[in-house]
């Protein structure tokens, strides 16, 4: 009786296999697009602030001086409130050369002040407000600037890895823009104060975090797609299993002595049961003609020579066999009486 194979089971692991190999795959994939993403991101935003910059800080300063001469700084705040709106910049003050602050886009905060910017030292750091009226620079100077109230919407565990691989002034929430304001007399100019605007990094936040979310998707469905396929091959492993599994012992050891049967053929055309019953005959007609020969020597020499050329023919060629008739074993011979 022949042995039942047992049926192999559904390949688990060649499953588990394929799927943590795409997993893995698509996690690198989503991660080089985050980097690459975020990084990408994060220089044109800073290179599209720090561009518009220079045109906003000349807008206020040239308003400011105006201002500064006519003792009235309505038409500065407005240019502050607008600007904001336009530009997304967070405040815009006006700072005189010793520390007292007369424009500010935020009135809440003015009156906070009590006219001077030293009263809240936290908040506003008079060393950088007033830097290029200490450097005697006409050029705008942008400084990284930490607001108090602004929070960075990250843990410290995520802050820390951005810090460290894709952005390193992530815990800096802003930057300081500020340029010198300096009237002009008939001798000389002299330095009046600094117009100053904040701008928060809020929109780099708000860039990664989108790009964290786009990222989450984009993993899902690439490990949805890592699913399916991990599904397929294995179906397909198992199917082609079964198959060769269900095959018969007799086809597969009929497929494997096809070769051998052929081969044999073609080596040896007859079968050597055949060959061997052909040479038996052979002999015994050889020795059924010698008698005959003998009985005859007493006849004249030509004679004898001409049958023994004859039975040497007949010899020499070879006997005809039919393959498809059966062979005796013996031919029968009828015997002459003596002479």
């Amino acid at each position: 009786m022949s042995k039942t194979k047992k049926q192999k089971g559904f390949p688990f692991l060649i499953f588990f296999t394929v799927f943590f190999l795409l997993i893995l795959l698509s996690g690198v994939i989503t991660g080089v697009y985050f980097y690459f993403t975020v990084t990408r991101g994060i220089s044109e935003i800073e290179n599209t602030t720090k561009k518009i910059a220079p045109a906003l800080a000349q807008a206020f300063t040239d308003v400011a001086e105006l201002s500064y001469k006519v003792k009235n700084y309505t038409r500065l705040k407005a240019l502050f409130h607008q600007k904001i709106k336009e530009s997304g910049i967070d405040e815009a003050f006006f700072v005189l050369a010793d520390g007292r602050i007369v424009a500010h886009s935020n009135k809440e905060v003015e009156n906070r002040l009590e006219g001077n910017i030293i009263n809240d030292e936290f908040s506003y750091n008079i060393d950088q407000i007033l830097l290029p009226l200490k450097t005697n620079s006409r050029e705008i100077q942008i400084q990284d600037y930490n607001i108090l109230k602004q929070k960075i919407p990250f843990r410290k565990e995520e802050i820390k890895l951005l810090k460290e691989y894709i952005y390193p002034k992530i815990n800096i929430v802003g930057w300081l823009f500020t340029k010198g304001v300096y009237g002009k007399t008939k001798k000389r100019e002299i330095p009046l104060g600094t117009i100053n605007f904040i701008i928060s990094k809020q929109n780099i936040y708000d860039f990664i975090n989108k790009t964290i979310r786009d990222c989450k998707t984009l993993l899902i469905l690439l490990g949805s797609f890592s699913l399916v396929l991990s599904l397929l091959f294995s179906l397909m492993v198992f199917i082609r299993t079964r198959r060769i599994q269900n095959v018969p012992e007799s086809q597969k050891n009929a497929s494997q002595t096809a070769g051998k049967g052929k081969k044999s053929e073609v080596e040896s055309p007859i079968p050597e049961e055949k060959v061997e019953i052909i040479a038996l005959n052979a002999d015994e007609e050889s020795s059924s003609f010698k008698p005959i020969v003998d009985m005859k020597a007493d006849r004249s020499t030509p004679a004898i020579h001409q049958e023994s050329n004859e039975q040497e023919e007949i010899n020499e060629k070879p006997l005809p066999v039919n393959m498809d008739q059966p062979i005796l074993d013996a031919i029968p011979i009828k015997k002459r009486g003596n002479l």
